[in-house]
């Protein structure tokens, strides 16, 4: 974990991708055999010879989970992604902790081909104790003949609210721009990487 390119072969492994986005960096990848894969990026930077601890998670960040779908499991992430119901509860069972709460916007965006279902939302994640409050958005993959969840987990600062606080007004949708609630910017995002197995 020490090596800046053992991270990124690791994290290559569970998220291919043409070319990074511009200030994101692999922080690595971990599995659970016959279950899931992670890999995490961040906007961090991590020294050669230092391995992921502590700020680990950045200021902007994205996680990116493949799993085996149990049916169900994948109906419920799509209904609250789509908005028609609460968290799934399997969310609170692993070591990265969501809790979402303002719901920003939601839709379907063509990222490269890809047809990703995102969910923006105001709220926190939080991972080894370690937390980020702002802006957490779910991109969902749906991928042709694929039974598994693609799950990505996009998040950033909640700058339209801070500067709509600020002024003492609502959040204008135009200050989102460029942020994890844009739908031009995770279209963008979402196209470096290839969320779906190679046909």
């Amino acid at each position: 974990m020490k090596d800046p390119a053992a991270r990124a072969e690791k994290a290559r492994g569970v998220l291919p991708w043409r070319e990074l986005p511009a200030g994101y960096q692999p922080v690595g990848a971990l599995s659970v055999p016959f279950l899931m894969d992670m890999a995490i990026f961040t906007d961090r930077e991590l020294p050669a010879g230092e391995a992921p601890s502590g700020d680990t998670l950045g200021e902007h960040g994205f996680v990116f989970v493949h799993m085996k779908s149990m049916g169900a499991d994948r109906g419920e992430l799509r209904s609250f992604i789509e908005g028609k119901s609460g968290e799934p509860g399997w969310f609170q069972k692993s070591d990265l902790k969501l809790d979402t709460r303002d719901r920003i916007g939601h839709g379907t965006v063509d990222a490269s081909g890809q047809q990703i279902l995102y969910s923006a939302n105001r709220g926190e994640i939080s991972m080894d104790n370690e937390k980020r409050e702002g802006i957490v958005t779910f991109l969902l993959a749906e991928c042709p003949g694929d039974d598994k969840i693609r799950l990505g987990i996009w998040f950033g600062p909640d700058v339209a609210t801070e500067a709509g606080a600020a002024a003492g007004q609502p959040a204008d949708p135009a200050a989102y721009a460029g942020t994890p609630a844009d739908p031009a910017a995770i279209r963008q995002f979402a196209g470096h990487f290839q969320f779906c197995p190679a046909s």
